[in-house]
């Protein structure tokens, strides 16, 4: 019932053609690359458009290229970037940001205030179709743009008063908002290159970012080859860097151990659940860090098969996720709720809870329950085949029900999820920033993330409250009430785990480090033999 071709001796030949390839290569470059450092994708990053990317692959590219006004250090808390300083209005409306001095892009042209007001009005173009422009809605009368309620950006609460100063005025304080400006959405853009070059844009040899590397290559399905930015504002930290960084895209799990394992890639992430076990016990690369990332299968809320909220709680209730440790080891932490344990509102309880009798009994209710058609949409890759099988093992064995199961490439998937009314699907997230609103306001009804089509005005109006409430013990209840409309009463999505974060790193490697994010800075990491 997977609508993909299972794995035989051609597919085999093809690894092992693969591995060959890569160790060749390796071999025949070897003096160049003794201060390369090389990092797996499990996939082909779907978009390097800082602007309009939505996926964790495209972004470890990304934030290797280019950064904004404050990054994310390895704790998580915002720290000084393009902006050297900033100060908030006793209001909690408006931030002002002063620039370093003499940044420029990587092509030596100065970077000035005015490009990070060219990114919020990119951002915000609905032509563009950035599925995160809602996270620029809180800026005063950016919402409004983007609706086209409000015809002239002029009216957006961004400007650049003079080269060295970016203002954003919000139209309500936002406690988490200083968060913002470390996501790719507000880095700044060239507005003369892209209408130079069009869609051309971020090629290699054309892309012009002003992060610590610049493209040199990108060979598709294989590998993007990043050299330092020679006109990066921090020479001294850049003296350290690696020369360069290889993203090498190897789809498979075991090719990437053996890979790494034999030395030819020295960072590795998604690992073969098969494998945790032993990894974590012989591997003294092995690496575990704590995760704000929920994993949940979504309904179409639209879709004739799933919008009967009694079709959706049924399928709910009939999966144990208590069982999916058992496959899945240190990978996950099996839980009801989608807000990550250690935020605000945040209860592992809160959800629909395995109950298969009741759900059997409400299926029974349902006039024409969709005995046929039924389909679990997920990325083909090896965890979230399992899952998808494990779910579908639950709903036959529980329920009765037959869910076909349908595998896409990963950029595929995204694609399918965000314009196709799906009736059940994998539905992941991870943290931009440490707040509860981040796993939430995805499930407006503007928002771009939004794979369920979910809207609520009550929702909503939960979610404005909680942005107009100082104390954190009021924001905590909003926030509960919130999730339990999405999760228990409205049943849009259904958490089944929580994920680790596992990674495979060369012992010879030093200062590389994940926040809670899951955000990891490769211009912080050195071989061991540098000083």
């Amino acid at each position: 019932m997977i609508k993909f071709k299972s794995f035989n001796s051609k597919t085999f030949a093809l690894a092992l053609l693969f591995l060959c390839s890569i160790s060749c290569t390796q071999k025949s470059s070897s003096k160049s690359s003794q201060n390369t450092l090389r990092m797996r994708l499990e996939a082909e990053p779907p978009s390097i458009d800082w602007t309009t990317a939505t996926d964790g692959l495209s972004r470890d590219v990304i934030v290797t290229l280019h950064e904004g006004l404050v990054r994310m250090d390895k704790e998580g808390k915002i720290v000084p970037n393009f902006a050297e300083s900033w100060k908030v209005s006793p209001n909690g409306k408006v931030f002002t940001f002063k620039l370093r001095p003499n940044l420029k892009w990587s092509d030596g042209t100065a970077l000035v205030a005015q490009h990070f007001v060219d990114a919020v009005e990119r951002t915000l173009t609905p032509k563009v179709a950035s599925e995160y422009a809602y996270f620029l809605f809180d800026v005063e009368n950016a919402e409004n743009f983007f609706n086209a309620k409000e015809k002239s950006f002029a009216k957006v609460g961004v400007k650049a008063p003079d080269s060295n100063t970016v203002v954003y005025t919000l139209r309500s304080p936002a406690p988490y908002w200083i968060n913002v400006p470390a996501f790719s959405v507000t880095y700044p853009v060239r507005k003369d290159l892209i209408a130079q070059l069009g869609d051309r844009w971020t090629d290699a040899g054309k892309l012009i970012t002003a992060g610590p590397y610049q493209l040199r290559e990108w060979i598709r399905e294989s590998k993007l080859t990043l050299v330092k930015n020679p006109y990066y504002w921090d020479q001294e930290a850049q003296k350290k860097m690696v020369n360069e960084i290889e993203f090498r895209v190897i789809k498979e799990n075991a090719v990437a151990v053996t890979l790494f394992e034999r030395k030819e890639v020295d960072i590795v992430r998604k690992l073969s659940p098969l494998q945790v076990p032993m990894l974590s016990k012989k591997e003294p690369g092995f690496t575990k860090a704590a995760y704000l990332r929920s994993m949940a299968f979504g309904f179409g809320m639209k879709n004739p098969l799933t919008k009967d909220k009694r079709v959706r709680m049924a399928l709910s209730m009939s999966v144990d996720r208590a069982q999916i440790k058992k496959f899945m080891s240190d990978l996950v932490e099996p839980t009801q709720s989608w807000i990550p344990e250690g935020l605000l509102g945040a209860d592992a309880q809160r959800g629909m809870s395995f109950n298969p009798e009741k759900a059997k009994k409400l299926w029974a209710e349902i006039p024409n329950p969709p005995l046929k058609g039924l389909e679990y949409w997920y990325p083909n890759d090896e965890m979230h085949k399992m899952v998808a099988e494990f779910l579908q093992s639950e709903w036959k064995k529980n329920l009765g029900v037959d869910v076909t199961l349908v595998a896409q490439e990963w950029k595929v998937f995204l694609k399918s999820a965000a314009t196709q009314d799906l009736p059940i699907f994998r539905q992941g997230w991870g943290a931009d920033y440490a707040d509860s609103n981040n796993f939430l306001d995805m499930f407006t009804c503007n928002s771009g993330n939004n794979y369920p089509k979910y809207c609520n005005a009550a929702f909503e109006k939960l979610l404005k409250d909680a942005l107009n409430t100082q104390k954190p013990e009021s924001r905590s209840q909003i926030y509960s009430k919130a999730e339990k409309m999405l999760i228990e009463e409205d049943v849009a999505i259904t958490p089944i785990f929580q994920e680790n974060n596992l990674f495979l790193v060369n012992p010879r490697l030093k200062g590389f480090a994940a926040n809670k994010m899951g955000e990891f800075r490769l211009a912080d990491v050195r071989f061991q033999e540098q000083n």
